[in-house]
């Protein structure tokens, strides 16, 4: 009887360890998946910044096509 308990208690132990070195590696995971996201989320605030900026160009070169077409027009 003593040694069929002791056999549970292995399992037991066995499948506590396993369940431990699962949840330190999800740990790891979660936490490097945490860190990408950081790092995507500030290459995305850095690309919503670049694409301001070239509208922002984009409207300066606007106006100044209308002020050399205007220009051509009253020339012609």
């Amino acid at each position: 009887m003593e040694q069929m308990e002791l056999s549970q208690f292995d399992t037991l132990e066995t499948k506590i360890e396993k369940l431990l070195r699962q949840c330190a590696s999800l740990k790891k995971e979660k936490s490097e998946l945490v860190n990408l996201l950081e790092a995507k989320d500030k290459e995305i605030k850095e690309l919503h910044r670049e694409i301001e900026g070239l509208k922002e160009q984009r409207g300066i070169i606007g106006a100044r096509v209308d002020t050399l077409l205007s220009k051509l027009e009253e020339i012609g």
